[in-house]
């Protein structure tokens, strides 16, 4: 049944109101309850309690319609709330979520159900059922309580608020889409459809151009951004391992097959060992380069808010042993030479160290931006 809350001083009006409603919605179909004052409302009628739809005055002793409204809100009580007030001016002050007009006194019936009508069509969106065709035939689901639909294969997984499921249904991605058009499913993905009244954060967006309409593509979760930049993180690793196991062995080989005792008056081995030595260097340089460039780069557009200066210092110790791994690894092979291989890494882990303490930075920030 749906509850109505009506809060104001004059019982006259809440009298006049409560007829109104039970005429509007049916006398059977609705339950009006009554409260003299903002006090009273957020006393009794809050919580478990809270109605669907409040008629708020605005003007009342103690504490007035717009303070109502504003705790409402920071306790994210969703009630749909249709202001009451003598004085049109004071109607600027009460504009918020959830609010859905002003009723202007005196008002006879046509105007209270014009302004009654976009909340009454707003209830009637979240009450709103869908037939699944698959876990149970024929079974409703409140549209409200559906988390996101996922495309799996030629069939749909239905998430709910509920925690059961998922639930199967047999209509593609495309068809749901068509269905719940004008709700507050909205495509995140081409295989996603997200209900934005769940959303509690959006971590990334990218709007692209698509068949004349923009789309928005959302993350699905903090687990796949987790993961994303996991994998990032790897990918750069693994480049920058073959790159250094890569550098180590040009200069092993070089110093084996060139070594000085062996081509001493050999101008041409000379020149030879000199090139594969510059070539070492020079890869050793360039995929550091890059390797440094991405680190910043994920640091500077990635969301750092799940991680932690634990993991981010434990991140950076790993990185700096893979660096060393990988040289000393080929290095042990040629120890007579084994300051040839680390000179040039000390670049490598000044730059590291640089994109460390940045990372600190910007976790700093974002640190920062949550405690407010």
């Amino acid at each position: 049944m749906l509850r109505i809350g009506i809060c104001d001083d004059d019982p006259e009006i809440r009298r006049r109101l409560h007829s109104f409603c039970e005429r509007f919605f049916g006398e059977e179909q609705c339950e009006v309850s009554h409260y003299g004052s903002g006090e009273e409302f957020l006393k009794k009628g809050c919580g478990e309690f809270c109605p669907d739809i409040l008629l708020l005055d605005i003007e009342m002793e103690g504490m007035d319609g717009v303070q109502v409204k504003n705790i409402l809100q920071r306790q994210k009580e969703k009630v749909r709330i249709l202001f009451v007030t003598s004085h049109e001016e004071l109607a600027l002050e009460g504009y918020g979520k959830h609010v859905f007009g002003f009723l202007v006194k005196p008002f006879d019936y046509e105007q209270f159900e014009q302004k009654l009508r976009p909340a009454e069509e707003d209830l009637e969106q979240e009450e709103r059922y869908v037939t699944l065709k698959m876990s149970r035939p024929g079974r409703q689901t409140r549209m409200s309580d559906i988390l996101y639909i996922e495309a799996d294969g030629k069939y749909v997984k239905d998430h709910l608020a509920t925690g059961e499921g998922p639930l199967y249904d047999e209509r593609s991605i495309g068809t749901w889409e068509k269905e719940l058009a004008g709700s507050d499913f909205t495509i995140s993905h081409k295989s996603c459809l997200v209900n934005l009244a769940w959303v509690k954060q959006i971590l990334f967006i990218r709007v692209l151009a698509f068949r004349k309409h923009l789309c928005m593509w959302i993350l699905k979760g903090r687990g796949f951004l987790k993961t994303t930049l996991k994998k990032k993180i790897l990918l750069l690793d693994i480049f920058l391992v073959l790159s250094l196991l890569s550098y180590a062995l040009i200069l092993c080989l070089t110093n084996k097959n060139l070594n000085f005792m062996n081509i001493s008056g050999n101008g041409e081995l000379i020149y030879r060992r000199f090139f594969w030595k510059d070539t070492a260097n020079a890869i050793c340089s360039i995929c550091g380069t890059f390797y440094i460039i991405g680190c910043i780069i994920i640091i500077s557009f990635s969301s750092l808010k799940l991680i932690t200066f634990g993991k981010m210092t434990l991140c950076f110790l790993i990185q700096v042993l893979l660096i060393f791994m990988s040289v000393v690894s080929i290095a042990l092979f040629d120890l007579e030479n084994l300051s040839d291989y680390l000179f040039p890494i000390w670049s490598i882990l000044i730059c590291l160290l640089f994109c460390f303490f940045y990372g600190l930075y910007k976790l700093c920030r974002c640190r920062k931006k949550e405690s407010r």
